[in-house]
């Protein structure tokens, strides 16, 4: 029998206490706290961008029957190339049933119009982002349930409201420009994701 090393006992008793200390702070302080200033910000789902939302593994394994853009995919600035992915990507959700709606700024004349020529419903906002009343609206016109619905976007605030809303949200990065330049996130959006455990991860939910 080998005889016990009583310092390597006493330091794995410290490690267990700091590491128990510490789970205790995250149960009691940490994660409530986090959870009540950045929770109404995280999506059920990230993906890289909206190709990467499945029609058939993603939205129809859901049972997702109305999908609600908030105007990121359809935005003007949008190189010819992803507009035309986007197309395709319409194309196959209205194969699994789904129907599309787009949510947009007012002053989003380019995407309106774009919407309008794919025979998409579009719902405009005067305000900086849409209301969760807004998505409520969306769903009624649609006939749809929230369970039914997903609301798409690249911006933490519009994830925020389509969550109030109660409906599931996912959110992506904004597509590239006409330079193949991706807006940057703020340093808030950043901050809210990473406290919310998706650093770097593409799959939560």
């Amino acid at each position: 029998m080998k005889p016990v090393d009583k310092k390597t006992t006493t330091t794995n008793g410290i490690a267990g206490f700091v590491i128990g200390v510490l789970d205790v702070f995250e149960t009691i302080f940490w994660g409530p706290v986090t959870e009540r200033c950045f929770g109404k910000y995280w999506p059920l789902f990230i993906r890289k961008t909206l190709f990467d939302i499945h029609p058939i593994k993603d939205l129809k394994a859901l049972g997702v029957r109305a999908v609600i853009l908030t105007g990121m995919p359809l935005n003007g600035t949008a190189a010819p190339e992803e507009r035309n992915q986007v197309c395709d990507w319409i194309k196959a959700a209205k194969e699994v049933n789904c129907e599309l709606a787009l949510v947009t700024h007012i002053d989003n004349q380019r995407a309106i119009t774009w919407a309008r020529k794919e025979h998409i419903p579009c719902f405009e906002y005067a305000s900086p982002k849409p209301s969760p009343r807004m998505f409520r609206l969306v769903l009624s016109r649609m006939q749809r349930s929230w369970w039914q619905g997903l609301v798409i976007g690249d911006s933490l605030p519009a994830i925020a409201n389509g969550k109030r809303a109660g409906i599931p949200t996912v959110l992506t990065d904004p597509i590239p420009n006409h330079g193949g330049v991706r807006r940057p996130r703020r340093l808030w959006e950043k901050l809210a994701l990473m406290v919310g455990g998706y650093n770097g991860q593409r799959n939560r939910g």
